[in-house]
């Protein structure tokens, strides 16, 4: 199982409630299907990333952040802050045979 970074974490976070937020108001109410779908593809890609799947999780996570722009780009950051780390740490594993 993957360690994800926290950026990724609190971005899903913003994600929720700004689906919350979308979901209370009638104003937008129209915007609300999209939005739990835009959620629960993050969610999804973070349990495939947590789950060794980190191309194809990482692929929906961004699929799904895209829909919160600008703030839905904290999760993406996060999400591809971990995947940069998960390869460095099989690199130094392949090569140094220890990660960090």
């Amino acid at each position: 199982m993957n360690k994800v970074n926290r950026i990724t974490y609190l971005g899903l976070f913003v994600n929720a409630f700004i689906l919350v937020y979308i979901g209370c108001l009638e104003k937008y109410q129209f915007l609300f299907i999209p939005a739990v779908i835009a959620f629960l593809l993050c969610v999804v890609g973070l349990v495939l990333v947590m789950i060794d799947k980190i191309k194809v999780g990482s692929i929906l996570f961004f699929i799904g952040s895209i829909f919160f722009v600008p703030l839905g780009m904290i999760a993406a950051m996060g999400i591809g802050k971990t995947i940069s780390d998960l390869k460095e740490e099989k690199f130094n594993k392949e090569v140094y045979g220890t990660s960090n």
